[in-house]
């Protein structure tokens, strides 16, 4: 989805979208089938901001048709009661909320808006009363940056109490030059060195509570992967893009991940067969990931372990079963942000 109408640190995709032509529905359609044709079963909505969308609907209902396991991620912001309830009608099962903070003067501060925390605790309260109680899930994705960390085992707890899943997800910074379509140009948001002994406690409290059953989303080898990352900027994964995964840029071009966009369009009528041509993605990986520094972005390895990893899949596939029996409660704004007051007990001190 092109567009956003937040300007947060973590993410410069506010400025890689910009000016980029929308799909229409007929196209989306068109790519949408496409999709079904290469067997692809997994579909996220994001951007951008999928709600600066007034078609958004309709634009669910496409994917929900075809039958696609369908998320929509989204930053909370641009959610009423009449959007909600016509998502859900269109058949929207999973959401994906960004929540950086339990504060939410630092909430506001990360995503250059005042006003967004109390907006996010509407729209959980929101679509937590609305979506259908079984087999579905709201999760809360949460950025790990050094202005957050400690406050990632209060997160958690607040996800736990509230009824949510918890995604962590570590900061990635790139160059000032604006390299890549997601990650920060701040460089100030990069761990130092004597951060990485509080890298390690918050990490090892993560996986003490997933092992207690709290929701934490990521697997426990993401967990691991992500830490290291933190520290040393390297990932412990290879990336098998665009074999496994692929992306769609706003104007409908193929894109590896999120965050590179090639000259090839998914709306060429030739696309599945030049897809489908070893030699195009053989030519990808040597012009795209071949000589990209890697990523933790949670989809992307997380989709590569349940492939790969044994272990892994039977974590996830657990997890999944579970989901019949996960209980949301319902809280209006007001106690969701009353919740996340008491869980800010739950930080953890830097040393």
């Amino acid at each position: 989805m092109p567009g956003c109408n937040l300007n947060c640190q973590m993410c410069q995709v506010v400025h890689s979208w910009e000016g980029q032509p929308q799909l229409t529905l007929s196209q989306i359609e068109d790519i949408a089938d496409k999709l079904v044709n290469l067997g692809v079963g997994y579909v996220v909505l994001t951007g951008g901001e999928p709600f600066l969308r007034s078609d958004l609907p309709e634009i669910v209902r496409i994917f929900e048709q075809r039958g696609f396991d369908l998320r929509l991620q989204t930053n909370g912001t641009l959610s009423t009661p009449e959007l909600a309830d016509k998502l859900i009608e269109a058949g929207l099962r999973h959401l994906s909320v960004s929540l950086k903070s339990l504060y939410p003067e630092r909430e506001d501060a990360l995503a250059g808006r005042e006003g967004v925390w109390h907006k996010i605790m509407e729209t959980l309260s929101l679509f937590s009363e609305r979506l259908p109680k079984d087999a579905n899930m709201i999760v809360l994705n949460t950025v790990i940056t050094p202005l957050t960390l400690f406050e990632a085992p209060a997160l958690a707890e607040f996800a736990l109490r509230a009824g949510f899943f918890i995604s962590f997800i570590p900061i990635h910074v790139g160059c000032q030059d604006g390299d890549f379509n997601y990650r920060s140009p701040i460089q100030e948001l990069r761990f130092q060195p004597q951060m990485h002994s509080g890298i390690d406690r918050v990490y090892k409290r993560l996986f003490e509570l997933k092992k207690k059953g709290y929701p934490v989303f990521v697997s426990r080898r993401f967990l691991r992967e992500s830490a290291s990352f933190l520290k040393t900027g390297r990932t412990q994964w290879r990336c098998p893009a665009p074999n496994l995964f692929f992306a769609i840029a706003p104007d409908g071009r193929f894109a590896p991940c999120s965050e590179f966009v090639s000259e090839y369009s998914v709306l060429n009528e030739d696309f599945i067969k030049m897809y489908k041509s070893s030699a195009f993605r053989k030519k990808i990986r040597r012009q795209y990931v071949e000589n990209c520094p890697g990523c933790m972005y949670a989809c992307w390895p997380e989709i590569t372990y349940m492939c790969s990893s044994p272990p892994v899949f039977f974590e996830r596939l657990q997890q999944f079963l579970k989901l019949s029996k996960f209980h949301r409660p319902q809280f209006s704004p007001q106690e969701l942000a009353d919740l996340a007051a008491e869980c800010r007990q739950f930080q953890l001190e830097p040393e």
